[in-house]
């Protein structure tokens, strides 16, 4: 579903967002944006916003809509705190509660082309395509100078598209499902299961990277699994079991700058500064190299 509502965006907006594609680690045929980077930094420059997002980006998604429950019941009619809510209910699987988010932010403010964005995509994900294709149609009438208009017979023909190739890849990877529920399971708080789930991936990943035919997008795989694992040996103080997690991560996918950069976190721990400097530094060459190539790496 992720993916299929990433291509009907990415084929919406794409050419208005150009930096936003980045092709995808399962299938590299399909089209994938980040959907995070749609909406702007939240305009909350308060020390509670602060911490929000500072949750946010750590990925403690539950602590995060603890804060902002709180920041919304003093701020009532925040558009940005709305959506930030819904972006991490929809992380989070709650599909019922971020398409009232959205809508609130809507009513609060009917041309936040964002709200419109978001909303879609959990359109999309229920499979409610007309809903979905009304919102999208939505971002040119608010703002014809960004947006283009949509072709609606061209729209319908890529959910179609879209929805044969999700039915492909599931067919062949069904595993990326497993991936997707584990991630899901760990964003919620769940890190038991979450753990469960990547342990038995991690198992399984000689049959997995067997499956596919690019054996870049089989190694991108395997170190997603290892990084999203090592999560919950970083959340146990299993500090060696998450080092060989995060070596793993890297070995697969050494250009991978959020491994790094959580490495390099995990050597502050441990007190080795000097690999922990190696890791940052690598990480920031990694970050100039995306200013012109923003697909570079993982």
């Amino acid at each position: 579903m992720k993916n299929k509502r990433e291509t009907i965006i990415a084929f919406c907006i794409l050419s208005t967002f150009p930096l936003l594609h980045a092709p995808a680690f399962g299938e590299p045929t399909t089209t994938k944006i980040n959907a995070n980077k749609l909406i702007p930094p939240a305009s909350m420059p308060t020390p509670e916003g602060l911490e929000i997002q500072k949750k946010i980006e750590q990925r403690d998604f539950p602590e995060a809509l603890n804060l902002l429950n709180k920041y919304l019941q003093k701020n009532p009619r925040k558009v940005a705190a709305y959506l930030r809510r819904g972006q991490v209910y929809d992380i989070m699987g709650k599909n019922t509660e971020a398409l009232i988010d959205f809508g609130t932010a809507i009513k609060l403010d009917p041309k936040c082309v964002y709200a419109y964005i978001c909303r879609s995509r959990v359109y999309m994900s229920l499979n409610q395509n007309e809903k979905a294709k009304q919102d999208l149609l939505m971002l040119h009438k608010i703002d014809p100078a960004r947006f283009k208009a949509i072709d609606t017979k061209k729209l319908d023909n890529a959910f179609k598209e879209s929805d044969a190739l999700s039915s492909q890849r599931d067919k062949k990877y069904p595993f990326l499902n497993t991936f997707e529920e584990a991630r899901a399971a760990g964003f919620a708080g769940d890190y038991g299961k979450s753990y469960r789930m990547f342990d038995q991936l991690i198992k399984d990943m000689p049959a997995h990277k067997a499956k596919f035919g690019d054996k870049e997008a089989a190694s991108r795989f395997a170190a997603l699994c290892y990084y999203n694992r090592s999560y919950w040996f970083l959340t146990h103080q299993r500090y060696d079991l998450a080092l060989k997690d995060l070596n793993m991560a890297l070995e697969n996918s050494p250009n991978y700058h959020d491994a790094l950069m959580n490495r390099a976190k995990l050597y502050d721990i441990i007190k080795n500064p000097a690999l922990a400097k190696k890791d940052r530094d690598r990480a920031a060459e990694i970050e100039k190299i995306r200013k012109t190539n923003p697909n570079f790496g993982l």
